[in-house]
């Protein structure tokens, strides 16, 4: 009983979420024309709108509409199905010169984003995946992240060179440790806060969420140091453990705030977060008490079609439902208390099983002398 739970729990926190990645460049993506192309050609420049000459940083071309990077294979929207969600040194992208300069070349005529940012130590585009081999080339990515900012709406227009500036955001910095203390993350950092808790993943996610990123990176330490935030406002992160149990989670950061920025990572570990926010608490505690459809209730199962009830999901977020017995609910705070309820109940199962083990037995040469 308990492997096929822990096996639900991971479909729960993994698949199901890896899924949805997939079926993202099918939502709200903006084509652009076939054929006709243009270039882009682009200057890095600081918070006052002033040229800055940092060379070696990465600039990533996205569609304007759903966030979504391009593929410099395709020249679309990269094609998540073939696993390129978290490649994101497959994403097309330029890498600029020691003046901050940089440039793409037949692009298709189209609306973009341009999303800039470098990883201290390292020219360049470090790896994406795990180093496998002592063969493999390529650099892991740092624990300090420069976001040198975005470029909004650049339209590309067919033989006509599009000038861009994407602009740094702000000049403070915020450092994030996970809770509980994991490596081995892969990291979204976005200026719009997703529609759910960090639980649900891009269940959660929401189109402003994508279409705000102003960075990615993969966390080979337990901690992050980000640089090129504003002094006031939020950072919203979204969080995937490749674990060989994955964990999932996000947070929003308040930028003004004192407090230590502790980043929880959901899981099925013996030491991973399962407790949700005070103001769901009483809603997940209803939904492992009773019976809830919450399938029915939200329209949400994506075995039955992952791209339609993601869409829908995300169109009926803060529509309130009735819940039997409990009253009303919004249909993301629905799903993220289910969520909670099923990985409290494993991790509750989890703890009576192991407390119901027998102790082991104690070797003889062991044993005191006067208990033998």
């Amino acid at each position: 009983m308990v492997q096929a739970f822990a096996h639900n729990i991971a479909r729960l926190l993994f698949i199901i979420p890896l899924g949805i990645m997939l079926a993202l460049s099918t939502v709200a993506t903006c084509h652009a024309e076939d054929q006709q192309a243009g270039s882009i050609y682009g200057q890095l420049t600081n918070v006052r709108g002033h040229t800055i000459h940092t060379g070696h940083a990465v600039v990533f071309l996205c569609d304007a509409k759903s966030g979504i990077p391009l593929s410099p294979e395709t020249r679309k929207v990269i094609d998540l199905d073939s696993g390129a969600a978290i490649r994101f040194d497959q994403y097309w992208h330029a890498v600029t010169g020691d003046t901050g300069g940089f440039q793409f070349k037949n692009v298709p005529v189209g609306t973009y984003r341009l999303v800039a940012q470098s990883w201290a130590g390292i020219s360049g585009m470090p790896r994406a995946f795990p180093k496998s081999n002592r063969n493999d080339p390529g650099n892991e990515p740092s624990s300090l992240i420069i976001l040198h900012g975005t470029a909004e709406s650049v339209v590309v227009k067919a033989n006509e060179k599009t000038v861009a500036y994407p602009r740094q955001w702000g000049e403070e910095t915020l450092r994030i440790d996970t809770d509980p203390a994991e490596s081995g993350n892969f990291l979204l950092i976005s200026k719009y806060p997703p529609l759910g808790e960090g639980i649900l993943g891009p269940t959660g996610w929401g189109q402003k969420f994508i279409a705000g990123v102003v960075g990615v990176t993969r966390m080979e330490d337990t901690q992050v140091t980000l640089i090129g935030l504003p002094k006031e406002g939020a950072i919203h992160v979204s969080l995937f453990n490749y674990d060989n149990s994955p964990g999932i989670g996000g947070h929003s950061f308040d930028l003004k705030s004192n407090q230590p920025s502790t980043l929880p990572i959901y899981a099925a570990w013996s030491n991973g977060k399962y407790e949700p926010p005070p103001r769901l608490e009483k809603l997940t505690r209803f939904l492992e008490e009773n019976k809830v459809d919450v399938k029915q209730l939200t329209g949400y199962d994506p075995q039955n079609g992952l791209r339609k009830s993601l869409a829908h999901v995300w169109n009926t977020a803060s529509n309130q439902v009735d819940v039997p017995g409990y009253g009303k609910a919004t249909v993301m705070d629905l799903l993220a208390a289910e969520r909670f309820a099923r990985l409290k109940k494993y991790h509750r199962e989890r703890g009576q099983l192991r407390s119901n083990k027998p102790a082991p037995a104690i070797p003889a040469d062991d044993v005191p002398a006067d208990q033998k």
